[in-house]
């Protein structure tokens, strides 16, 4: 009966671990873009549009997925809004002239592809979903 529960156990760690991946995020930039990785505050600044001009000096181009779960999750964790906030935030930035808004994707391949013929460009997209025709930008 122990071995039974003990196998259990290790099964849901298991596939708690399958099921973190699958909604695991990655940032994703140009394979020319020589950044070696990026800290929360500085990701949250670009896609916040205060920080828009690579180290290279190159322009940021920023890509964010229209809706989803990936969307929500990436918007909570590294920008720390949901979804409205962000519209309306991005709303204010354009109306006032002092931004401009990210360009927006329905699918996560398509960020990939803009992010792989752009060299200043930043995304995000599943793990599941990643490629070696992108670079994934750690954060620390």
């Amino acid at each position: 009966m122990k071995k039974l529960i003990f196998f259990f156990l290790i099964s849901c760690f298991f596939w708690g671990i399958i099921a973190q991946d699958q909604e695991a995020i990655g940032i994703i930039i140009n394979k020319d873009n020589s950044v070696p990785s990026i800290n929360s505050r500085i990701l949250r600044n670009i896609y916040l549009g205060k920080q828009t001009i690579w180290p290279d000096s190159k322009t940021i181009l920023v890509a964010v997925l229209k809706e989803g779960k990936i969307h929500e999750k990436f918007l909570k964790t590294i920008v720390q809004q949901n979804a409205t906030q962000f519209s309306i935030y991005w709303k204010n930035q354009t109306f006032t002239g002092t931004g401009v808004a990210p360009r927006v994707f329905e699918t996560e391949n398509e960020i990939k592809s803009f992010v792989k013929d752009n060299p200043g460009a930043i995304g995000y997209i599943s793990l599941t979903t990643l490629d070696d025709s992108v670079k994934k930008l750690p954060v620390m």
